[in-house]
């Protein structure tokens, strides 16, 4: 078992993998749950708890493609893409925010969107914008920022 999650991991094939050992030496569970078994099993195993854990590594399993699918669409996108906290710290920027503003992310990461202000648009604007989005809903409309260089886009 160990062998084959060393080939997984060195093949960096992404596969659930849950073991059964009639071994309770816990250093060999933690060993193998290190390398990437999603669950380490003692023999006899109950099978209800076996497909519980099965149905579960799946799951799991199906969501982290998705995630790296939909974190790949995010990255790769042509869109400018920035996410704030519910305080409107930034915590991710994309390439294209990074290529269209001339900030890079560590110059952004933890500032407030205010910083590509351009004094275009009143507080009110503002305020209009950020109750929106506060309350989950989405906001649609044309804002117009300031790049590093200062000029408006």
């Amino acid at each position: 078992g160990m062998e084959v999650l060393s080939y997984l991991k060195t093949n960096e094939i992404n596969t659930p993998v849950v073991m059964i050992s009639g071994s309770g030496d816990i250093e060999q569970a933690v060993q193998s749950l290190k390398m990437g078994a999603y669950e380490y099993l003692i023999k006899p195993v109950d099978p209800n708890r076996l497909n519980i854990t099965l149905k579960n590594a799946l799951s799991e399993s199906r969501l982290r493609r998705e995630v790296k699918m939909l974190s790949t669409a995010v990255t790769n996108s042509p869109l400018s893409i920035m996410i704030t906290d519910l305080d409107g710290s930034i915590e991710y920027v994309n390439p294209a925010f990074t290529d269209i503003t001339g900030y890079t992310a560590g110059e952004v990461l933890g500032k407030h969107p205010s910083l590509l202000k351009s004094g275009s648009h009143d507080r009110l604007f503002y305020t209009t914008l950020w109750a929106k989005i506060s309350s989950g809903s989405n906001w649609q409309g044309e804002i117009c920022n300031k790049k590093k260089n200062g000029e408006l886009y």
